[in-house]
């Protein structure tokens, strides 16, 4: 089925296309035009020799990995041969199976964790009662997904990005309604044009920025700062 897939994309002539599989760099190239490839792997995109080897094969741009700190990412940035893209806001996947599992969550965990349902939203959330967090869970055809508790906001903490040279900002928006990207997407618009005017008055004003966003923060989801300031072991 990819095959097909990537000649449909060619005849509608989509802009770029996100891949983490070889198999759709094959099938790119034999296109006599082929769109240009934007290589996310998740988690496994976390140093620029990933970034380099793929962008040899084709890809014109590496989306990061959400579990880098700040000095990570300025450093791939400054010894990669491809555009960088960050995360700036959203949720992100912390875990992930090709099973079915919300049955056995019900069957065998009810004493360590509860399914809270929230009919009104139609969230389903894995309620950590020791740490007082609420998971988003949510099945379809690739498996179960477990996410973050909270959502990653740096739109006042943008001011690294620019000066390394970051090329592209990310906005997840998964399990979000249009509304709420559309807003979040305007703040963030605001701050780059703001900082492309003058740094100063974004300094001024990124406080402000992210007023919008939390007048409509879902309650039992707080900002943070993903791995920003935070060093990860692998």
């Amino acid at each position: 089925a990819l095959e097909d897939y990537i000649y449909f994309l060619h005849q509608i002539q989509v802009d770029r296309i996100i891949f983490g599989d070889p198999a759709v760099v094959m099938f790119v190239k034999k296109q006599s035009n082929p769109i240009p490839l934007h290589w996310d792997a998740g988690a496994l995109v976390t140093n620029y020799f990933q970034c380099n080897y793929w962008g040899k094969k084709g890809a014109s741009r590496a989306v990061l990995a959400k579990e880098l700190s700040l000095e990570e990412m300025i450093n791939i940035k400054k010894n990669a041969n491809v555009e960088i893209e960050v995360q700036v806001h959203g949720m992100t996947c912390m875990f992930q199976s090709k099973r079915m599992l919300l049955g056995n969550y019900y069957t065998f965990q009810d004493r360590q964790m509860k399914i809270e349902r929230n009919n009104a939203q139609q969230d389903l959330l894995l309620y950590d009662e020791e740490r007082d967090n609420k998971y988003p869970v949510f099945e379809d055809y690739n498996g179960t997904h477990i996410m973050s508790p909270n959502d990653i906001c740096l739109i006042e903490e943008l001011e690294p990005f620019f000066e390394a040279g970051i090329d592209a900002f990310k906005i997840d928006g998964v399990l979000q309604s249009e509304d709420y990207i559309n807003v979040v997407t305007e703040q963030y618009r605001e701050a780059i044009d703001l900082y492309n005017e003058d740094p100063e008055a974004y300094d001024d004003e990124k406080f402000m920025l992210v007023d919008p966003i939390e007048e409509i923060q879902p309650e039992h989801r707080p900002f943070d700062e993903g791995f920003l300031y935070k060093q990860t072991v692998y």
